[in-house]
This record gives C-alpha cells, structure tokens and sequence, in this order.
C-alpha cells in the first residue's frame, strides 16, 4: 500500500490490474465481468501461457485439476484475478479457508479479477 498526496490509500498491484482491464471485486457472490486484453492459452499437458494488455505475464508449466482444464474448456473462460493479502506463504487449510482468505481481500478492496478467454492450441 502507499499513500499518494491525495491521502487516499493506493494498493499498486490492483491499481495496474484496473489499468490492465481487470475489474475491483468486492464479493465472490457477483459474476466477474469480461478482462479485455486478457488470454489464457492452454497448449497441452502442463503448459499455460497468460497474456494481458501489457504482454505475457505467464509462459510455463503447472499443475492443472482435469475438472479445472474440463470446465475452462468447455466454457471457453476462467476467471483471472491480482490480488495482495492472501497469505501466500501459508498454505490454506482447505476450500473454505482458500475462499474466506479471498473473500477477505476482496472485502479490503485488494481483488482484481474478469472473465479470461481460454483458448486451445
């Protein structure tokens, strides 16, 4: 966080994410809207590439649930997200607890988030 001579209190990371056609979202219960400028390419196996307005944020390999890779396929989208606070250095105790720590983060204003096109190559 930073304080600009305005006084208001700036999150930088969810401030380039707006600047980047993410969207501020405050609950988990509202439909994310579109991120313009946003894909998601899923090339096969493990491999993912993120691109955003600004470029590729993300070229390589991960692990992906099947239900996960199913279900972004068939709908042709995956939500995307930048956020702070989410105590990454702790692994969640679960689900629940991964949502409450989101949740949370988007109840402070520090959730950026849209609707990702998902393409296969």
């Amino acid at each position: 966080m930073s304080t600009p001579a305005g006084g208001e209190r700036v999150d930088a990371v969810v401030s380039c994410a707006l600047q980047h056609g993410l969207h501020l979202v405050a609950a988990l219960d509202n439909a994310l809207d579109s991120a313009a400028g946003w894909r998601v390419e899923l090339p096969g196996g493990s491999a993912l590439r993120v691109d955003g307005p600004g470029g590729t944020l993300f070229d390589g390999t991960v692990r992906l649930a099947p239900e996960w890779r199913r279900a972004v396929t068939e709908r042709g989208a995956c939500g995307g997200a930048a956020r702070r606070g989410l105590r990454l250095g702790e692994a969640p105790q679960g689900w629940a607890d991964a949502l409450d720590r989101i949740a949370a983060v988007g109840r402070a204003g520090r959730l950026a988030g849209g609707m990702v096109a998902v393409e296969l190559s």
